[in-house]
């Protein structure tokens, strides 16, 4: 079969769609077993499906029985829609985990509106919140953009002695800092002499630093043919660089000399960063009714399990080479589908384990139902046709190589769409802007865009296949995911080491693959290698 054989589809036993257990008549199960059941069954707390296990009332159960190992999360429900005791339902380890500091923010006004329901939710959520970080301990980066505008303002206006405040305003659409003051202020003996240089005033060095920027200094030589060439200036660029290192040891002088500055940097911070609380999934009631009865997962390899299942969003499995990771992701894939948690899961791993994972499947689910390609079976001639099988294919999951894989493209149409809405998005975020250079750069910048889209919808050729956002892929999970590290970053710093301005091609296609599905796994034993940025990317996706 597939590399070694001719046939070009692997489809293992067909395992019959299972129908949610009935409870027989006077064996009902306790509430804590009943929530075990359903999570297995359901994925999720199911109101009405533990009601059937327990045969008491949802409101019984939910608010008396549970009490404690569940939630109603008020984030699921409209605001704007009378209370239901239906919806919203979610475990503990679900609920006490993530930005825990919006979460009190959300329970809190749902227990205003309705008094008495989440009083529990406040409860358990301030219980959870970390410990703040003393302002001792936090550094503050001249530029950071967790601190507003004003702090930067102020501190500016001291440093330079300026009667009034200069106008810094930071702009999200173009991760920009820009500051604007009266010209004759950036000629002052603090501007041009204590803070700056003859060739770079303390405002342009503190613009370029602020938006993480080594200052550069360059002479400019005409060619006789009328080409500019700019030429580094070393002694000059060297001291301009001192007096970019002067302004930011005085800032971190200015933070600390007050009290009070101390104490809003760390309610700054606090507010932007300190109400996370990392997840703590525990997979002891997972059941694996349909795994090989020879084959038990460790106790790391099921909470991982648990985690992919019940935290809805997406995964990074980073656990050392060794660790179990393959087996993981066949138990995700096939709970996921078991479950009705995803309709269609796409495993996509390296050439050379391809056969051996599809193996491994074989030994932990001996009747389960996937779909195997092979790189031999997706040649041009075959393409379309395997396509068209991963299109309606019901199984609990489909395999791919990476040559495979790599193969398949977004859509002419995905693209435009993409394009067309960010667009939008800058011509919308010019429209509000109450600052004129920010918004010329906005108008600038859309309009460029429109040029190249303009350009890309004739030239672009659509695929003569279907493209992967036509698949219908709910879940992807990909192995060795490092492989795929090299995107696009746009940054405003230089010289960081993986911050790549251009990235690969299959990497960038990669990347609005993982935009487009549900959910998505990834799989690496070195997700950081090169340096810091490769976390960076990893979070991107």
């Amino acid at each position: 079969m597939g590399e070694y054989g001719e046939t070009t589809f692997e489809l293992l036993y067909d395992l019959p769609e299972e129908e949610r257990p009935e409870p027989p008549k006077g064996a009902f199960l306790a509430p804590d077993e009943a929530l075990v059941d359903c999570i297995n069954r359901c994925g999720r707390p199911d109101p009405e499906y533990l009601a059937a296990l327990t045969g008491k009332s949802p409101q019984a159960l939910l608010f008396h029985d549970l009490r404690g190992a569940v939630f109603q999360d008020p984030e699921q429900l409209a605001p704007d829609q009378p209370w239901s005791p239906e919806k919203g339902w979610v475990l503990r380890d679900q609920y006490l985990w993530g930005n825990v500091m919006a979460k009190l923010e959300a329970a809190k006004k749902a227990e205003a509106r309705h008094p008495g329901l989440f009083r529990e939710n406040v409860e358990a959520l301030r219980k959870t919140l970390p410990d703040s970080p003393g302002a001792d301990e936090i550094h503050a980066s001249l530029g950071a953009t967790w601190l507003p505008e004003s702090f930067y303002e102020d501190f500016v206006k001291e440093l330079l002695q300026l009667p009034m405040r200069p106008r810094i305003h930071y702009s999200h659409s173009l991760s920009k800092w820009t500051l604007r003051t009266e010209d004759r202020a950036k000629d002052t003996v603090l501007s041009r002499y204590t803070y700056g240089t003859a060739d770079l005033s303390a405002y342009e060095i503190l613009v370029q630093t602020m938006n993480a920027k080594t200052v550069k200094v360059y002479d400019r030589y005409e060619h006789y043919n009328g080409k500019e060439e700019r030429i580094l200036n070393q002694a000059r660029t060297l001291a301009a660089q001192e007096k970019q290192k002067l302004i930011l040891r005085r800032f971190e002088e200015w933070v600390h000399e007050s009290f009070f500055r101390r104490e809003a940097v760390q309610e700054y911070y606090c507010r932007a960063y300190a109400g996370y609380v990392g997840p703590g999934f525990d997979g002891s009631f997972l059941r694996f009714p349909d795994m090989n009865g020879e084959i038990r997962l460790y106790e790391r390899q099921r909470n991982a399990v648990a985690r992919i299942l019940l935290s809805g969003r997406n995964v990074l499995l980073a656990h050392p080479v060794g660790a179990g990771k393959t087996y993981v992701m066949i138990a995700a894939a096939h709970e996921l589908k078991r479950m009705g948690l995803s309709s269609r899961t796409m495993i996509v791993v390296p050439n050379n384990i391809l056969r051996s994972t599809v193996d491994l499947h074989r030994q932990l689910y001996p009747k389960d139902r996937f779909l195997a390609i092979y790189p031999k079976d997706f040649t041009p001639a075959k393409r379309a046709e395997a396509l068209r099988q991963i299109r309606e294919e019901d199984g609990v999951c489909i395999y791919m190589a990476y040559s495979s894989f790599d193969m398949i493209v977004m859509s002419k149409d995905y693209w435009i769409a993409k394009r067309q809405r960010e667009i939008r998005d800058l011509e919308r975020a010019a429209v509000n802007s109450l600052d004129k250079g920010e918004k010329q750069s906005l108008e600038t910048e859309a309009a460029r865009r429109k040029k190249q889209l303009s350009k890309f919808v004739v030239e672009a050729e659509d695929c003569p296949w279907p493209s992967f956002d036509s698949l219908g892929i709910h879940t992807l999970f990909v192995d060795e995911a490092h492989n795929y590290k090299n995107i696009e970053i746009s940054s405003r710093t230089d010289n960081i080491v993986g911050m790549h301005g251009k990235g690969s091609k299959k990497c960038i296609e990669m990347l609005e693959k993982c935009r487009c599905v549900k959910r998505l796994i990834f799989a690496t034993g070195t997700p950081l290698t090169n340096s810091l940025a490769d976390l960076f990317v990893m979070q991107t996706f």
